[in-house]
């Protein structure tokens, strides 16, 4: 061999070597800081409460899918670079409502919301006109957090007429999701078609709410841990206790469910405990009373809100692909010790992306209480509000507004565009058209996000 093929040979030896890294097969990038940023009850007829007392179930508590965080939040090519966020304004869409507490846009119809009246009523809104599209007020119970709570239409609900309506009848299974179909345009029939979920709650509180469908097409629902105080520490007089870590219990969960196979009790193929050690209903657990969850239609992340107890309101991200994750109740409020006693058995949660502490008028969230999950921003009215999260309070004016990227918190900052927004903030929502809507219930009025 030539002295100039040997040493061409040894210098692609060199740079071979130096292409495949160290020897050890370590990567040289370091991993991001997850430190979470530091951050009840409201007083009418919606998210909060506290429950009875008594002990723990026995055994272990079941083993969680955690997502893998080395792999990027971003989704869909997103770019985690700055970006301030943009002045941004409330327009009124409706009002002279009676107590809403949420608004969707029927599948097929961009042009229509149907508002949920916390009273029973669910009221069809089109062109400036509106009647009432399925009436539940009788035989609802109306106590503290009882009442309409949520509602949402299946995927396909321009063909095939079907939603679902999460509510509180009387009788002893006050906690119920049933399945309802349409009668016309801007009408429903009055009678359920099915019963997806139906339990009793021990009390008046904490029933959760919320209802979404999934990109999966799987219709996800937030329970609350059944009300009282503490998850049951304070009081035992009530009955079982301990929901939040508990998955033979639907309380405390969010369920996701297949609405197209009642068998084994519409539990979701996929579901982590529908081999044993829970309910196979059951997707996530941990929670106290997730007032309001949405998905990030881009990344299928959701962004949950839960109330907190007498002094923290958090809300967490779970990315998406994750199955099984605890986020942490009653071990934990937030990032705060709750429950001293249960932090050795729930090491392995999913902490909050942001929380922020009651009564404070130096955080982000002027004077909260109750925290309202909010939803990510994907319309195309607003360009610069791409992505950012926005959420509220049941007892604050204030609107603040978060980038989540990456598996961490970029900003979270007050909206100070909208120095006054009205409380009794009850939902954020999305129109037909994809831009965003937020519920105001004491005011009885439903405003848009604009520019």
């Amino acid at each position: 061999m030539s002295k100039i093929a040997r040493l061409a040979l040894f210098l692609s030896l060199i740079l071979s070597a130096y292409a495949c890294g160290d020897d050890d097969g370590t990567s040289d990038s370091g991993t991001e800081d997850s430190s979470v940023p530091d951050g009840d009850t409201p007083d009418t007829n919606l998210p909060d409460g506290d429950l009875p007392d008594g002990n723990l179930p026995d055994g272990d508590l079941p083993d969680t899918n955690l997502p893998d965080t080395s792999v990027p939040d971003g989704g869909g090519g997103e770019s985690c670079a700055a970006a301030g966020l943009p002045s941004i304004r409330l327009d009124d869409v409706v009002s002279g409502l009676n107590f809403p507490i949420f608004a969707v846009a029927p599948p097929g119809d961009p042009d229509a919301l149907v508002v949920v009246e916390n009273g029973g009523r669910l009221v069809y809104v089109k062109g400036g006109s509106s009647n009432t599209f399925l009436n539940l007020s009788s035989g609802l119970a109306g106590g503290e957090e009882e009442g309409v709570l949520g509602l949402a239409f299946h995927p396909n609900y321009a063909a095939n007429g079907r939603f679902f309506v999460h509510y509180t009848p009387t009788g002893p299974d006050r906690v119920v999701v049933r399945e309802f179909s349409r009668a016309s345009e801007n009408t429903a029939n009055p009678s359920h078609v099915a019963e997806l979920v139906s339990i009793p709650n021990p009390e008046e509180n904490h029933n959760g709410g919320q209802l979404a469908f999934g990109s999966d097409g799987f219709l996800y629902v937030g329970l609350g841990d059944g009300g009282g105080s503490g998850d049951g520490i304070r009081d035992g007089s009530h009955g079982p206790i301990g929901h939040g870590q508990n998955t033979q219990t639907l309380f405390g969960s969010i369920l996701r469910l297949d609405v197209d196979n009642a068998g084994g009790g519409y539990a979701a193929a996929g579901n982590p405990f529908t081999g044993g050690d829970g309910l196979p209903q059951i997707w996530a657990y941990g929670l106290r009373n997730p007032w309001r969850f949405a998905f990030d239609s881009v990344t299928g992340h959701m962004y949950v809100g839960d109330v907190g107890q007498d002094e923290r309101e958090e809300m967490t991200v779970i990315p998406a692909g994750t199955v099984g994750a605890n986020l942490g109740w009653r071990a934990y409020e937030g990032t705060t010790v709750f429950d001293p006693g249960l932090t050795s058995r729930v090491s392995d949660h999913l902490e909050p992306a942001i929380e922020y502490s009651h009564f404070s008028s130096s955080e982000v969230m002027d004077n909260g209480c109750s925290i309202t999950g909010g939803e990510v921003y994907r319309g195309s009215a607003i360009p610069a509000l791409q992505g950012w999260y926005l959420y509220g309070d049941w007892c604050s004016s204030s609107i603040a507004a978060v980038r989540y990227c990456d598996g961490e918190v970029l900003e979270h900052v007050r909206v100070s565009s909208i120095p006054f927004g009205g409380e009794g903030l009850a939902s954020f929502g999305v129109d037909g058209r994809g831009e965003m809507l937020i519920v105001y219930a004491r005011e009885g009025a439903i405003r848009r996000v604009v520019r």
